[in-house]
Formats: structure tokens, sequence, C-alpha cells
């Protein structure tokens, strides 16, 4: 998302422009809210009919459009359940090129052996051909599954961006909720990410606004963790380097900006420059070309960009000169949450 419209939707941006966005928007905001209540009182009162798979359904999603962290939960969950067989299915976005998303191929990458990972315009056609390749497959993830009520699950995690967590409390394309907050009623737990990023009270607040939709949800909390840089041709590199190199960053991701509040935590006055591009972008030559260009003029000795950009650089040139690495995020919980979160999904597919 664009810092232009991040201004409009939160209301900063006061010029003509972005109040006559705002109207726009949200005249069309009601027509999409009621569609999606709609939709979800179909589902609910069995109106429509859900797809099961054959297995037990874990679903990782959210409210709100992008940035809450899915893809490091989505791993962190399949390497917990990958020894019991589990497969991972998710659909395409834009940016997809040879037939693969960049979730997809980074899922992949970073799970190998543990998992199977499936992507398809039909989960439920997904699921059937893991079955028939795989049959002792014993569960499924869907990757940004909680509005695909097309499939039945049997546990429905929703991630809440502390940084952000409700989309200006606007559906879209007014503010940045999928649907209404009602449909938290739905969640069987709800974790927090990024709940480094603000205060004791802010995270209060935050629960508080959860549970008057689902008051007996069970809540966690965790923090994405940078924990390394890695590069194909230099190998790795400490994260301490970034205190004594002065280095540029990139990303094209939901919440770039949190991605550089952990960097300018982690390497302050080294941290020269950043150029952030729109979510899912589809890198070309000229876009790396540019990034490059701006680092020589910043005097930067390394790049650094997400695992989500790196699999879309991979097959770029890149400079001989010049590093890009990077950056290692594993999911951290609160003291006790990860064995509670395992635990409450292992009693719903049967697995407790």
């Amino acid at each position: 998302m664009s810092e232009f419209i991040r201004r409009v939707m939160s209301g900063e941006d006061r010029s003509v422009k972005g109040v006559a966005l705002r109207l726009a928007t949200s005249m069309i905001e009601p027509g999409y809210a009621i569609v999606m209540r709609g939709r979800n009182a179909m589902y609910d009162w069995g109106m429509l009919r859900k797809k099961g798979l054959g297995r037990p359904v874990i679903s990782v999603g959210n409210i709100t459009t992008g940035g809450t962290g899915k893809t490091p939960m989505v791993r962190w969950l399949a390497e917990r359940l990958g020894e019991s067989g589990v497969a991972v299915l998710l659909r395409g976005y834009k940016g997809a090129r040879d037939g693969k998303s960049d979730e997809e191929m980074l899922l992949a990458e970073g799970l190998g052996d543990k998992a199977i990972v499936e992507a398809g315009s039909s989960r439920a056609d997904s699921g059937a051909r893991v079955l028939a390749a795989k049959p002792g497959v014993k569960a499924f993830i869907l990757d940004d599954g909680f509005q695909h009520r097309q499939v039945a699950r049997d546990f429905d995690l929703v991630l809440v961006n502390a940084a952000d967590p409700f989309g200006y409390e606007r559906v879209l394309p007014r503010g940045m909720l999928r649907e209404p907050l009602a449909g938290l009623k739905r969640a069987d737990a709800v974790v927090v990410t990024r709940s480094d990023q603000v205060s004791r009270n802010v995270l209060e607040k935050i629960e508080e606004r959860i549970r008057r939709c689902n008051p007996d949800v069970a809540i966690y909390h965790a923090r994405h963790a940078l924990v390394g840089l890695v590069s194909s041709r230099q190998g790795r590199r400490d994260l301490q380097e970034l205190q004594t190199t002065r280095f540029f960053a990139f990303a094209g991701i939901g919440n770039p900006e949190s991605f550089g509040e952990q960097l300018q935590e982690l390497g302050d006055e080294n941290f020269v420059g950043r150029h952030w591009f729109a979510d899912h972008h589809d890198y070309s030559q000229r876009d790396l070309d540019d990034v490059v260009e701006e680092a020589r003029q910043k005097n930067a000795g390394f790049l650094v960009t997400t695992e989500k950009d790196w699999v879309k650089i991979s097959r770029l040139e890149a400079p001989a000169e010049m590093g890009i690495y990077r950056v290692e995020m594993e999911m951290r919980f609160a003291e006790g949450d990860e064995e509670r979160l395992l635990g409450q999904i292992l009693q719903a597919i049967g697995s407790g």
C-alpha cells in the first residue's frame, strides 16, 4: 500500500484529492459491507455449503489486507506439524511468474521436504490433487483462508497486526478491512503479531476490541524476529554488521514500514536509505538497477530485502560489487503462547 493511500484511508490527507477519494470510497463501502455480511450469513445458516477436504483443515488468515505476517505463521505451523504429514494450500497472487506466486516459492523453499506446498485457483481441487499423489497427508493448512469459506475448516487462526490492527475500522475500499470486524466471531484463536512494536496499553486496547467481537476467543502474542542475513553469493552475515556497515533496504510487501522500523532499530545511522514498492511487486531488471543506483548514491555497502522479495529478484542480474542480502525472519511468541497455541490446534484437529 502506498503512503498516499494510507494517508487517505487514515484521514491524514486533507487535500482536495484526499477528501474526494474518501468521499467516493465511503459511498462504495456500505455496499461491500452488505455483500460480505450477506455472504457470511449464508454460510453460517447453511444456505451455502462448505466442502470438506477429507482431512483436518487449519486456516491461517486475517481480517485486513496484507501486512500481518501470514507467510511466517504458515511456515511456523507447517514446521511444527510436518512430522505428521501436512500440506499447505494457497492461491496465486499478482506477481506470479512461471505459474508460481512469490508466497508459493517462499514456502516451498523454506519448508523443503517438511511439507507439501500446492497452489491453485480452487483450494478444494488442490487438496484433491495432494491426496491423490500423497494419501498419507494428515492435515491441510489454508494460507490466507479466513474469507475462503467454500472449504470447511476445523480451526480458524486469525492474525492481527498490532501496529495497524483494524484497518481504520472501515471495510474496503474506504479502509483495509476485508470484511466487517464482526467476522472475528468465527475465529478460534487470534495471534496479535508485531506485538513488540506497541505499548502494553495499546495491546490491551486491541484485545478489548477483539473480545467485543468474540468474547471467548484465545488471544496470543508474537513478533517477527530478524535472525540473520543470507546471500546466495556472499553467504551468511551476522545481523551485527548492520551496526558497522552502511546499507540500503528495498521491499514490496504489505507493511514495509514495520520492516524498515526493525532495520532502523538494528542499524541506526547505518540505515542510509530505502525504496518501498507496492505489495507483491514483480521486479524488472530496471527496478533492481534503479535500487542499486540509489544505494550507490548513498554510499551503501550492501542491499537488504525480505525473503519474499528475494525469491522474485533471484532471477535477475545482481551487481557484482554490491551484495544483496535477504533477512531471515522467524515467528517468536510471548512466553508460553507457542505451546498453548499449538496444543489448542492439535486438540481441534484430533491430534492432541
